[in-house]
């Protein structure tokens, strides 16, 4: 399959460099020279549990690049920064012919609605996923996940062959998935995930593991996860709080994963606090559901990155 990841940070230079080691022609655009320059001339090296791999791919800051020499792509995935999913759908438009998939799994809520302004609806396939990355340096990423199991669907339509053939090819590359009509809802579950691990992460500077083994941490958790879950059940969604509680201790205590906020405010980046639990805040208010450790959260994270440059640490 012809693949095109917008992004090559650290879920789209993991996830690219799977779907490269499967067999797959992979082309990564991302706009920071010196990661692209490395993956170049030496590859991209990936870190698992299984080891090390040293993958040739094709890397470019110019998605014009991509088409002058392959044409338009069978799937092109989104994985940047929800603050950057509008611009960079327009760049891809350039490879992304009447045949192609736009895929979105990134974080929170709306991004598929962005990518609708461009791309026709039957051919956005959204979802979620809890595969995990961490860029270590340029042409370098490591898988910092303990699950891949990614759930997807079309934006509008039937599951077709050609979708199930995507869900195949991710999953020969390492990524368990699967298409399923309750996209919605699992989008909605990763919001359980993200808010905290995303939200409490990002303000306490822990890893995912972390903030689950701190008793304060596991505190917050609880609470977040049931506004969540009450937003959720409001609109209609079948999200059951004991059984997202457990899920999120099991598969994320034993994680040494920086969430992507985390890796956002190190680098003093505007984060995706908007999608994330913005999004939960929003949909609070609109539905009349009182989501107080939500809102503080957002606010906090909200001041820390409107004033990175004057923190004293």
């Amino acid at each position: 399959m012809n693949v095109t990841m917008m992004g090559a940070g650290a879920m789209g230079g993991m996830v690219g460099a799977r779907l490269a080691a499967a067999g797959n022609n992979v082309w990564l655009v991302d706009t920071w020279p010196e990661h692209v320059q490395k993956m170049q001339t030496e590859g991209l090296i990936l870190d698992t549990r299984e080891g090390r791999q040293v993958l040739k791919v094709n890397a470019t800051t110019r998605v014009q690049d991509v088409y002058d020499k392959d044409g338009y792509m069978d799937l092109v995935i989104i994985f940047v920064n929800t603050n950057f999913t509008d611009q960079i759908t327009r760049d891809a438009l350039a490879v992304i012919g009447p045949d192609t998939y736009v895929l979105t799994v990134q974080n929170g809520v709306g991004n598929a609605d962005i990518i609708a302004k461009y791309v026709p609806k039957n051919r956005i396939i959204m979802g979620t996923t809890l595969a995990a990355g961490v860029v270590e340096g340029p042409g370098h990423v490591r898988d910092s996940g303990t699950n891949t199991f990614t759930q997807i669907m079309p934006m509008e339509g039937p599951v077709t062959p050609a979708v199930e053939k995507i869900c195949a090819t991710l999953s020969e590359a390492g990524l368990q998935t699967e298409a399923t009509p309750e996209a919605e809802t699992a989008i909605w579950k990763k919001l359980c995930v993200n808010c905290c691990t995303c939200g409490v992460g990002m303000i306490t500077r822990l890893t995912c593991g972390q903030v689950c083994e701190e008793p304060d941490g596991a505190a917050l958790v609880r609470e977040i996860i049931k506004e969540v879950c009450a937003v959720a059940n409001a609109k209609g969604l079948k999200i059951d709080y004991e059984t997202e509680l457990n899920h999120f201790f099991e598969v994320y205590t034993p994680s040494t994963h920086y969430s992507s906020m985390n890796q956002n405010a190190k680098k003093h980046m505007k984060t995706e606090v908007e999608t994330i639990t913005g999004a939960v805040v929003r949909e609070g208010v609109r539905l009349g559901i009182p989501v107080p450790y939500n809102t503080v959260i957002y606010h906090l994270i909200r001041m820390i990155q409107d004033h990175y440059e004057d923190q004293q640490y």
